[in-house]
């Protein structure tokens, strides 16, 4: 048992390098790549190192798998070590354990012999001076994830110094480390076990988790009497066995009530989560029971999807808990900028109408919430999703208040490696009375997670299973926290609904955490805002005052041509403080630019033997028609609304000759595309189309662009013949840019000239885009209010908007 409170310093890994950041994968198992590579290089007078390796991902397959090789110097260098690995983890590292110790020197590690689908999570910047990342062999931009350490744990990243904390805990606050509290092996040769729920009553202790069998995943069950009983043997309870379950049934959150469905009563409840076979697309399911061992199931359809995230998460994580003697439940949704999502649970275990947003998203993940009778404030924890921190930690947080709908939270600390000894420590539950609330005795609160121990990506059934962390205490007092203002975006500025490049506010003296909310009603209220966050420290970063949108997890996408408040309050455990001059305002611009450049929002990934270098004129070289370049993969899907789109864009670099690539070939999927259809293809002549340096590829009438609430998911860009395209910018271009030169109405020219609202976007354009019209009266009225919005902005003069209004009424059109 070890113990994290003030004044006591974590343990730290034997570690002499690791580039444990991470922006795009680099795919293995593509056919036209044989192997993937980095050199790094051990210092003189470092520790001998025994261990390397790099993380991976598997797109969350089974089965995947691949060879690592260790040489000195470099690709074609003496062969040191090698292994082959099966049945990888998604997201994980996976390490080769050497024979030998490594001194002083530059090696190359080396994964070839893919199986299945994997990639190595690399970056697209040189992030390392003291090495780089190789394909086929051969030196390309950017780097790997890589470690090298000396010791067999995984890399330890404690908790960095932060004010008011200690090792990365609120002092006041203790947090202790009870190590595994079930263990379980079903001789699958993979199994794991994570996202408990546990309710006490009568002296016994019941647990549901999620854990791998044979056939997939289920919900598992056991119990034990307290107050150390042993649990029970685990009883698959609750297993896949409806069409849109497929093969994983997972996260379950159990509560005890009164319900009833056609007339049967029960009294215990279950939400769970179920993805199809890629590991995306989570959905909500309900089940029933009466005595929390044989659940009943009386839909054939799933009780909650999202839509268009046939490539994203979904919706899940659910947390079932009472408020006000009524049952809600709080769930994760990616459609809605990741945020935990509040809802009212009907009589009969249905979703109610109540619905409101939690201020807990951003880089992590919401796992569980309950309610202290004993403080009369809520509990909650997350887990890290922010790349190179994967599951890694789970981060604790206090309600200021009991009102669940307006409250801010308090920071209250994290647990990782460096408390409890395992490298991920994720989806973590609290232990809870059978209503629903925390179950405290003497004010300790518990919770349960799935530790993995032995390395991350172990394959051992013997080293994923559930573990205990203890919480007890309350913060130190503390003063309220300092003044702050806000930044970027600055206020009445023009931004991208893809990119918004993240939010920045002055520092807040005291504060031990901030909340962002973005909405799109200047009252930022918790039923209208878009995102509420908070934003806190981790153990590889203290408190920062900004938030980063283009993060994996965080993937904003607002709606074009919209205006949006935003405002943030600091938090510390003495109270808030609003920023002194919000909200702020900001409109999003109607087109979306695709960044080019390294560090981003848009993650570019090369297809085949295609070469990518990132930066302000990007090279692309596509040495075959097999190669090409993408954007959207699982989990990072696009997201760019087409209602107002109409096509792309390419810019070229002066000097360039991209005519003699042939014709560009865009493919492209759509977030309402089912995962077998196959993707949508547009050939433009590259040649052909030129306008200077400029292609546009008009998508009039592709499937999906110019269609209301649809979005691109995938895009992938390549061409007929071999050569180098020189990018100097890549956009999506909106239905509401371009025409005549002067405001014209069929036949009626105002002579008014068509001006560019400062986005792109025309007068004509404008009117154009809000069509069609239901007849002549409905675009004169229409035209109206426009030229109306246009005068009060100081676009039109008075006389200006007459003419434009007159011609209108003249023409003919919408008749």
């Amino acid at each position: 048992m070890s113990a994290l409170a003030a004044g006591i310093a974590p343990a730290q890994a034997g570690e002499v390098l690791r580039v444990g950041s991470w922006d795009y994968p680099a795919d293995l198992h593509d056919l036209a790549t044989d192997s993937l590579g980095q050199t790094f290089e051990l210092p003189a007078g470092a520790e001998l190192v025994d261990t390397v390796g790099g993380v991976f991902a598997n797109y969350g397959q089974t089965g995947s798998g691949l060879t690592l090789t260790l040489r000195a110097t470099g690709p074609g260098g003496t062969v040191l070590d090698t292994e082959v690995f099966t049945n990888i983890r998604d997201n994980a590292w996976v390490e080769l354990s050497l024979d030998a110790p490594l001194g002083p020197g530059t090696y190359y590690l080396e994964a070839t012999d893919a199986v299945g689908l994997v990639a190595w999570w690399s970056n697209t910047p040189n992030v390392y001076a003291g090495g780089t990342a190789y394909e086929d062999g051969a030196p390309v931009a950017g780097d790997r994830t890589v470690v090298a350490r000396n010791t067999v744990p995984v890399p330890v990243d404690p908790p960095v110094a932060q004010p008011g904390f200690t090792d990365g805990v609120a002092n006041g606050m203790t947090f202790e480390s009870e190590g595994f509290t079930l263990r379980r092996d079903d001789l699958s040769g993979f199994s794991y076990d994570y996202a408990p729920s546990v309710i006490v009553e009568d002296g016994v202790e019941k647990m549901w988790w999620c854990g791998h069998n044979v056939n997939g995943d289920g919900v598992y069950y056991s119990q034990r009497d307290q107050p150390d009983g042993a649990w029970s043997e685990p009883d698959l309870v609750l297993s896949a066995d409806r069409a849109w379950e497929v093969v994983h049934v997972c996260d379950p959150s159990v509560i005890r009530g009164s319900f009833s469905v056609d007339g049967v009563g029960y009294s215990y409840l279950m939400y769970y989560g179920a993805a199809d076979l890629s590991g995306q697309n989570t959905k909500l399911g309900v089940a029933y029971s009466n005595d929390g061992v044989t659940w009943v199931k009386h839909s054939d359809e799933a009780l909650l999807e999202e839509p268009g995230m046939i490539f994203d998460y979904g919706v899940g994580m659910p947390a079932l808990f009472t408020m006000d003697g009524d049952v809600y439940v709080a769930y994760y949704d990616t459609g809605r900028n990741s945020a935990p999502i509040v809802r009212a649970v009907n009589a009969d275990g249905t979703l109610g109408a109540d619905v409101f947003m939690l201020a807990l998203s951003g880089g992590d993940t919401f796992a569980d919430l309950a309610f202290s009778p004993a403080e009369q404030v809520w509990y909650a924890t997350t887990k890290s999703q922010l790349p190179g921190l994967s599951d890694e930690e789970t981060y604790v947080y206090r309600s200021r208040t009991a009102d669940l709908r307006t409250t801010d939270w308090v920071f209250l600390g994290m647990a990782g490696e460096w408390l409890t000894g395992f490298p991920r420590n994720h989806n973590a539950g609290w232990y809870r009375t059978a209503d629903g609330s925390l179950y405290e005795p003497g004010g300790v609160k518990r919770l349960v997670f799935g530790a993995q121990d032995g390395g991350q990506g172990t394959t051992d059934p013997d080293k994923w299973d559930l573990a205990t962390v203890a919480v007890s205490g309350t913060p130190d007092a503390a003063p309220a926290p300092g003044a702050l203002a806000l930044s970027t975006p600055a206020d009445a500025s023009a931004v991208d609904p893809l990119d918004v490049n993240g939010f920045s506010w002055s520092a807040s003296a005291g504060a031990t955490s901030y909340v962002l909310k973005v909405g799109t009603d200047p009252s930022l209220s918790s039923d209208t805002v878009e995102l509420s966050t908070t934003v806190h420290a981790t153990s590889a970063a203290g408190l920062d005052p900004r938030f980063a949108t283009g993060s994996m997890t965080q993937r904003m996408s607002l709606q074009p041509d919209t205006t949006y408040y935003w405002s943030v309050t600091a938090v510390s455990p003495g109270g808030v403080a609003e920023a002194t001059d919000g909200p702020f305002s900001f409109r999003t611009t109607p087109s979306y630019a695709l960044d080019l450049d390294a560090g981003s929002y848009v993650h570019w990934s090369t297809l085949g033997d295609a070469r990518f270098t990132p930066g302000p004129v990007a090279l692309l070289e596509l040495p075959t028609a097999a190669s090409g370049l993408r954007t959207g993969a699982d989990y990072n899907p696009l997201r760019a609304d087409l209602s107002g789109l109409d096509g792309f864009e390419f810019t070229f670099a002066g000097g360039s000759d991209p005519g003699g690539l042939g014709d560009l070939v865009l493919t492209y999927k759509l977030q309402s595309d089912a995962r077998d259809e196959p993707a949508h293809t547009v050939t433009a002549d590259i040649a052909a189309g030129l306008d200077g340096d400029v292609l546009t590829v008009d998508m009039t009438g592709q499937p999906g662009w110019g269609v209301a609430g649809e979005r691109i998911a995938l895009l992938t860009i390549q061409s007929s013949a071999p050569g180098t395209l020189q990018l100097a910018g890549l956009r999506l271009t909106a239905t509401c840019e371009g025409g005549p030169a002067t405001i014209v109405f069929g036949g009626q020219d105002s002579g008014v000239p068509n001006y560019d609202r400062g986005d792109r976007c025309t007068f004509t354009g404008l009117v154009a885009a809000g069509g069609p019209y239901a007849g002549h009266g409905a675009l004169v009225r229409a035209v109206r209010v426009l030229t109306e919005a246009w005068r009060a902005e100081g676009l039109f003069t008075r006389a200006e908007a007459q003419r434009v209004q007159v011609a209108a009424s003249r023409s003919n059109l919408g008749g």
